[in-house]
């Protein structure tokens, strides 16, 4: 039996010092078999201006390594918006979502794309199961926390997760190619787990590595980033609310 396709979705912007060494990792990973059902490699740029957007277009339509495909986008609409219109282009059986700042080890991808052969919905690169681990500051991690639990109040899904805020994860594409579009919008994975509740769940431990350049994009300070993370929860109450009815009503 074949294995399932896999597109790897890169939502980027201004990572010029980074995305290099993401898709030379993931280069590496299937030159020497230890990924071997990636499709291609989809990039959404929101709008770069540090040369990202050159280096993307150098590697577009390559005829060595994994394929490679682009989609640039003029204003940065949110980290979710990139997303599902990367995975909206892609064909595959399953989607890998992941930054490519660094921070998400490549190294980790050989046990998440061989999950998804035990049939799994949703495999997650999971900081909170055991084995797992950030390399972040005491702050940030708070936060992070405190986001994480206020996720599982909100939503049946993310209860049985540890991480539901995670970046990193590959989910059947069948779950996430219609999801309406979400402006600003940072999580996927819990807006994909507030959707679709009775989902299958895998965790898988990572290490998460320090950003290669910069400050966190999201996290630049707490009260801002939980004013904004609590109106994103809404927002996905709300879609999700609807998007449930929804499959009661096709149900009857």
């Amino acid at each position: 039996m074949p294995k399932s396709s896999i597109s790897i979705i890169l939502a980027v912007l201004n990572e010029i010092d980074s995305l290099p060494n993401t898709i030379r990792c993931i280069d590496n990973l299937s030159s020497d078999g230890s990924i071997d059902n990636v499709e291609n490699i989809i990039i959404i740029d929101d709008g770069s201006k540090d040369g990202t957007i050159d280096y993307i277009k150098s590697i577009e339509g390559r005829t060595k390594g994994i394929p490679v495909k682009f989609i640039g986008r003029e204003m940065k609409m949110g980290t979710v918006d990139a997303q599902l219109a990367g995975i909206r282009l892609s064909t595959s059986d399953y989607v890998c979502v992941m930054d490519s700042d660094g921070q998400h080890p490549t190294d980790a991808l050989p046990g998440l794309f061989s999950s998804v052969e035990d049939n799994y919905d949703i495999i997650v690169g999971s900081r909170y199961v055991k084995g797992g681990s950030n390399n972040w500051k005491a702050t940030r991690g708070m936060i992070s926390r405190g986001a994480t639990i206020l996720a599982k109040l909100f939503f049946k899904g993310a209860r049985k997760v540890k991480d539901p805020m995670s970046g990193f994860f590959i989910v059947r594409r069948s779950l996430v190619k219609d999801l309406e579009s979400v402006q600003f919008g940072y999580k996927l994975l819990l807006y994909t787990l507030s959707t679709h509740p009775g989902a299958s769940v895998l965790e898988i431990p990572i290490k998460m590595n320090a950003r290669m350049e910069g400050e966190s994009k999201v996290v630049n300070n707490g009260l801002n980033f939980m004013t904004k993370y609590f109106r994103e929860l809404i927002n996905y109450k709300k879609k999700s609310n609807v998007a449930l009815k929804a499959s009661l009503h096709k149900k009857n």
